[in-house]
């Protein structure tokens, strides 16, 4: 397996990737992503080269995120420093054809190494609070959750809770 960035001509395979993944998480009664989000983004993302995925031998994409600058709500919770310098795992996925198989948790082993070789200090996340299997896979790899609660009005009828989570980037070379 290898992690590299993506590039334009891995769009319509990480379309169908997540598009397999919304069907997934739409069986398991997790409605939080559609047809528009997050595949609207992955065309920015490439261009701002911050969209990995992880691809087998057959560059099969076997899982994906983007390690963004920012991201909404981080206002509405209360990290442990605030001022810090941060990078945001956003898109987090991993395709179902793979699932349990350690790919979600090699993942996040690849984000927190990738924000350590750019030196920055925490690698946070926003995950809506529905998402258990998500959210028990953070609490296992050391993240840490935040207080407070963001509230991303998605439509008159419905609201997306999401919570945040953080992890500290360690920066010594004796961890």
């Amino acid at each position: 397996m290898k992690l590299r960035l993506a590039t334009n001509n891995d769009l319509p395979a990480l379309y169908k990737v997540y598009r397999d993944i919304i069907h997934h998480m739409e069986l398991n009664n997790i409605n939080i992503w559609d047809d528009y989000y997050p595949t609207e983004l992955f065309k920015k993302d490439i261009q701002n080269e911050c969209l990995y995925v992880l691809v087998n031998h057959h560059e099969e994409i076997l899982a994906a995120f983007a390690l963004c600058a920012s991201a909404v709500g981080l206002k509405e919770l209360s990290w442990k420093n605030p001022s810090a310098n941060a990078l945001y795992l956003e898109r987090f996925a991993v395709n179902v054809n793979y699932l349990k198989r350690g790919i979600g948790i090699s993942m996040l082993q690849h984000a927190k190494s990738l924000t350590k070789m750019k030196g920055i200090q925490y690698l946070r996340l926003l995950v809506v609070d529905s998402n258990t299997p998500a959210i028990k896979m953070y609490k296992k790899n050391s993240f840490l959750q935040v207080e407070g609660m963001y509230e991303e009005k998605m439509n008159e009828d419905f609201i997306l809770y999401e919570v945040g989570f953080e992890y500290e980037i360690k920066q010594s070379a004796n961890e």
